[in-house]
């Protein structure tokens, strides 16, 4: 995209974003209360709307050469990357690994030492212990990770509801009887949303 290309369409969609700010200006100000307003109200959106429509056609001109480019470029270079990236989990992994079992093996040769009735065989165990550290180029760090394996014994505080399935459960029951089914500790509302189509 050319600088020229851009400064041209700069200049055509100028006065869209002054004309947007003092229209929010005066819609904010603008009360519904009657439906002599509410005509207005809907004249305005249908305005709005055909302006946003124009300015969006404009700028899928622009965005959609780009963006099949844009994959075009990402498609070429996502297999190869694909399969480095692959190598590279690989590679972790293993040292990853290899440096915990050490770390296991050290300390399963650290307690056997603490439990050696003997000093020979404290001696024989400590002899066990290997000392290790991550590799040139390589820095390894620990982080601690949360698993769930007995859900029931979560705390409560810990818990959230499923927002998904309280709203699959409300759309099954609206389908079916015309309104939410009730759920304790959950409130349904409805809300209006207003929607505009181009009147002929």
């Amino acid at each position: 995209m050319t600088t020229n290309v851009l400064t041209k369409v700069e200049k055509e969609i100028s006065s869209e974003l002054p004309y947007a700010r003092s229209m929010i200006e005066e819609l904010t100000a603008f009360e519904i209360l009657n439906d002599d307003d509410q005509n207005i109200a809907a004249e305005g959106l249908q305005e709005i709307k055909t302006r946003y429509n124009a300015l969006e056609e404009k700028r899928k001109k622009i965005t959609t050469p780009l963006n099949t480019a844009v994959k075009e470029v990402n498609n070429l270079f996502r297999e190869p990357r694909e399969a480095l990236e692959e190598c590279e989990k690989i590679l972790k992994g293993k040292i990853a690994g290899y440096l915990a079992q050490v770390e296991a093996d050290n300390a399963r040769a650290l307690l056997a030492a603490s439990q050696a009735e003997t000093a020979e065989e404290a001696v024989e165990a400590l002899a066990e212990v290997v000392a290790t550290e991550p590799a040139r180029g390589v820095s390894v760090r620990h982080v601690w990770r949360a698993e769930v394996f007995r859900p029931e014994m979560v705390p409560f505080e810990f818990l959230s509801p499923d927002i998904e399935k309280i709203k699959a459960s409300m759309e099954q029951s609206i389908a079916e009887s015309g309104e939410p089914m009730p759920i304790p500790g959950v409130r349904f509302h409805k809300e209006p949303i207003v929607s505009s189509r181009k009147v002929a």
